[in-house]
Parts: C-alpha cells; sequence; structure tokens
C-alpha cells in the first residue's frame, strides 16, 4: 500500500543487525562508567538546586521562619534591609486604563486629518489631569512611538514632547524601572534631575545589574556623592555581580548584533569597576556564592576580573528578594 503512494521502506532483518558492543557510543561522557554513578551525580546536582531554591526568598517569606542564628544574620543583612528602599511594581493594568484614551486621541489625529505620525500636534492631547507616574509612562511611550514611526531626530522629539509637557518625572523611579536598557529612557536621562530623588539609586543598581553602561554612565555622575561602600548599603557592584554573564549569547540567539552589544556593555562595567574598586563585603561575597553553586564557569570569569571576589565556600550564602 505504502509503495502505491511512492513511499519505499527499506527493511532489514533483524538477525543481520550487529550488537554494539563500544559503550563509549552509549555516552561520549568516560566519567560515568556505570549507571549507578550517573544516577548519584543527577540526584547530588537536584540537592544542590533545591538548597540553592531554599536559600533564595522574598523579604516576606524569609519574615515566615522562626528565629535562630541564620534568620538573624538575614534580617540584618543589607539585603534585607534593602527591600524597604525598592519602590512597588507598577500597576499596569490600572495605568493603562488612564494612557489608552490618550493614544486614541494620537490615532484619531493620523486617521482623520491625514497626518504623518511626526505630525501629530500633541499639544492637542489633554494630559493635564493625569497623574505624574501616569504622565511620565505616557511620555516614554510616545517618545518609543516617534523612534520607531518617524524621521525626528532626537533632539525634535525631546522638543514635541516638551512643547505638550510631556516630561518623564524622576521621581516615578516604578516607571523608569520599566524603560532600563531602552533608548527611549535613555534620550531622556540627561536632561533629568535625579539628585534630590531618594530611590535613584535603586535605578542605578538596575541599570548596573542589566548591564547598560550608557543609562548607568548618566546616572552615575548626578549620584557620584553618594557612599556606597559604606557596608549600611548595596551598591552597584553588588549588583553588576549578580547579573554578572559572560556566557556566549550565540547559544540561545543567533542575532550576532546582540550579543556583541552585550559582550561591549559588560566590558565597559568591567572597566569602571577596575578603575573604582570599591571595599569588598559579605554581600559581594554571597553574591559570587550563587554563581560558584551555580555555574563555576561563571564564578571563574568573575574572579578572572575581580580576583579579590575567591571563595572557598558558598555555605554563608542567602539572596533576599524584593517584590
Amino acid at each position: 500500500m505504502l509503495s502505491r503512494q511512492g513511499i519505499e521502506i527499506d527493511v532489514v532483518d533483524s538477525k543481520e543487525i550487529v550488537p554494539v558492543t563500544d559503550s563509549t557510543l552509549i555516552s561520549d561522557n568516560p566519567k560515568y562508567v556505570n549507571d549507578d554513578e550517573l544516577l548519584n551525580e543527577n540526584a547530588l546536582c537536584n540537592l544542590k538546586n533545591v538548597w540553592l531554591h531554599q536559600r533564595k526568598k522574598t523579604k516576606q517569606l524569609w519574615d515566615e521562619f522562626a528565629p535562630s542564628a541564620f534568620i538573624d544574620v538575614v534580617k540584618k543583612s543589607p539585603e534585607y534591609r534593602y527591600c524597604d528602599s525598592v519602590p512597588a511594581k507598577l500597576d499596569l493594568s490600572a495605568v493603562v486604563k488612564f494612557t489608552a484614551p490618550l493614544f486614541q486621541q494620537a490615532r484619531e489625529q493620523l486617521s482623520t486629518q491625514q497626518q504623518t505620525f511626526e505630525q501629530i500636534d500633541l499639544t492637542q492631547i489633554n494630559v493635564s489631569h493625569l497623574k505624574s507616574d501616569v504622565k511620565t509612562l505616557f511620555s516614554l511611550l510616545m517618545t518609543k512611538e516617534f523612534i520607531s514611526n518617524s524621521n525626528l531626530a532626537e533632539s525634535e522629539i525631546i522638543e514635541k514632547l516638551t512643547d505638550a509637557k510631556l516630561i518623564p518625572n524622576p521621581k516615578d523611579i516604578a516607571v523608569l524601572l520599566m524603560f532600563v536598557k531602552r533608548k527611549n529612557l535613555t534620550m531622556w536621562l540627561p536632561l533629568m534631575d535625579f539628585t534630590d530623588v531618594p530611590q535613584a539609586h535603586v535605578l542605578l543598581n538596575v541599570m548596573a545589574q542589566e548591564a547598560t553602561f550608557k543609562q548607568f554612565e548618566i546616572l552615575n555622575s548626578q549620584l557620584q556623592h553618594h557612599e556606597y561602600s559604606s557596608g549600611v548599603s548595596l551598591d552597584p557592584f553588588y549588583f553588576f555581580i549578580r547579573g554578572f554573564s559572560e556566557l556566549d549569547f550565540s547559544f540561545f540567539s543567533a542575532d550576532e548584533r546582540t550579543k556583541n552589544i552585550e559582550n561591549r556593555e559588560q566590558k565597559h562595567f568591567i572597566r569602571y569597576f577596575t578603575e573604582h574598586p570599591v571595599t569588598i563585603r559579605e554581600f559581594h561575597r554571597r553574591a559570587v556564592a550563587e554563581h560558584k553553586a551555580q555555574l563555576e564557569e561563571q564564578y571563574q570569569a568573575i574572579i578572572k576580573h575581580f580576583p579579590q571576589l575567591e571563595i572557598d565556600t558558598v555555605d554563608n550564602f542567602f539572596n533576599v528578594r524584593c517584590p
């Protein structure tokens, strides 16, 4: 029946098949000489992952533990205290409810007045009633739209939004955190004054963790009067270690440009923290301990650049995740 459909299948008698006797064909890893060793290795790996998972919790979950010497260390740590300075995440569903009508007004201009996107008159959109965080979000989203859909220069985009009083507020840190690594935030940063914004260091730390050096450099120039090495608060170096990666991005993506950008950003930060070393604290060691426990190659890449971070054990590791 299959042959009438043009499908030919070669049939081989099972008696003619030569059995495989070379065990190296079964596994290319000579480390495992039998199934028991492979199972033991997998069991140890699983135990390590469980241990790591148990040491990484939100501040709220750490609060649920009964007092002990270890829990006392966690609750007195800079990682635990840092969560008090992190702004609550933005309620996007609530914000979108207010921004959707504004975008609708812009679309109506395009359809009824036969305009190109760069001809949209933002001054016709009433934003005076908006809360600050909604206005900041709309400003950054419209900046993105002009970048993508017009031929306006960056300065012209800034001028257009400024004329419409659509200027991001540096105090809206929860909104700005959503645009780390994005060009629309990078455009506005030099025009924003963060000197009297208490949570600005949170934004700076996320820039270090996400390895976006241009944004970090702009904001850091305003915040250099802060002392990060006192041991009282987490510093950008800690967050850079947390986010550090020298993995070849081509394993995950064929986008060579993305890989080159990521590598270049990492190098900028490595050079910066080499030229501006900080006093190594226990929280820095805990950050590198996570890499050592999870991926030895990553840990080796870190201490290659920062040998002062070399550690012998990961036993004291814990992590406090902020909401």
